[in-house]
């Protein structure tokens, strides 16, 4: 018997007799699913286990899928009947067609919003043609697109480049959508980057700084201490802070991280500078 793909995502009639049918893609793409839909509560290991145990007795899945059901009722019941191991008893392919979840998932999918940007897209950004309504297109995307790294850092560069952001958008945003999702990929240095793009976009206006927003930077400094460039926009963008509000700077507790970053870059000035500045704004408002 000769098969191409993952043993894993293989339904069980082929191991068995290497009867092959669309019931067999059906379980196939039902596994997918459960990778897809379980990456939040299972590991990688955990997540194998399941679908191989599952060719054997649907129960096997029926404690995942139970945990799945409080927050995806509709695809955890559709994974249970797509990964039956009789495929007799699965679901067919014309079922499958006319589910409800999968119309209304076709339909999203072909749906602009759901587009990855075209190079028309790209280009349109590039030239500086951009108008408001694309710039909350471009932020709608990151969220639609929140765990998908190399999309995010698109997403950010994109709206960037857009010339015409409506602030208030922005800043709303910012802190509701950007923040959330930027957390899950804190250490990369491309997505960092392009927040703190965003981020200096806002504080050079009259955006209301909240707490949330000076304590999400300043967990940065420990993390790209290391990285010149990265570290200078920070602490730049802690000095905007304190100018505007000093106290929410100074309850971040960012004066040990600080002197770690001085005694590492005593030889940037630069870097120095701006600490040497960020310090003095919070002594002075201290005294």
């Amino acid at each position: 018997l000769f098969i191409l793909g993952a043993l894993s995502y293989t339904a069980p009639e082929i191991l068995e007799s290497g009867e092959y049918s669309i019931q067999s893609d059906i379980y196939s793409f039902g596994s997918t699913l459960l990778d897809m839909t379980t990456c939040d509560i299972l590991s990688d290991d955990e997540t194998l286990q399941l679908r191989i145990c599952a060719r054997h007795d649907t129960n096997t899945l029926s404690q995942t899928l139970q945990n799945l059901q409080k927050t995806h009722k509709t695809i955890a019941t559709l994974i249970g009947q797509m990964m039956i191991p009789d495929r007799q008893k699965r679901l067919t392919e014309v079922d499958l067609r006319r589910d409800d979840y999968i119309i209304e998932s076709m339909h999203n999918i072909d749906s602009d919003q759901m587009k990855y940007p075209s190079e028309r897209d790209k280009k349109w950004a590039r030239d500086g043609l951009a108008k408001n309504e694309k710039f909350e297109y471009y932020l709608n995307y990151l969220k639609q697109h929140r765990n998908a790294e190399s999309r995010i850092e698109h997403a950010l560069q994109l709206c960037n480049q857009s010339k015409s952001i409506d602030l208030s958008i922005l800043a709303n945003s910012f802190q509701k959508d950007v923040i959330p999702i930027v957390e899950h990929f804190i250490s990369n240095s491309i997505i960092i980057d392009g927040t703190l793009e965003l981020l200096d976009k806002i504080i050079h206006n009259d955006v209301i700084i909240t707490t949330q927003v000076v304590t999400f930077v300043a967990r940065m400094i420990p993390i790209f201490e290391n990285d010149e460039h990265l570290t200078g926009k920070i602490i730049g963008i802690l000095i905007n802070f304190a100018t505007k509000n000093a106290k929410l700077v100074i309850n971040a507790h960012i004066n040990s991280n600080l002197i770690q970053v001085m005694t590492k870059h005593a030889n940037n000035a630069d870097v120095s500078a701006k600490c040497c500045t960020l310090v003095w704004l919070m002594a002075k408002d201290s005294i």
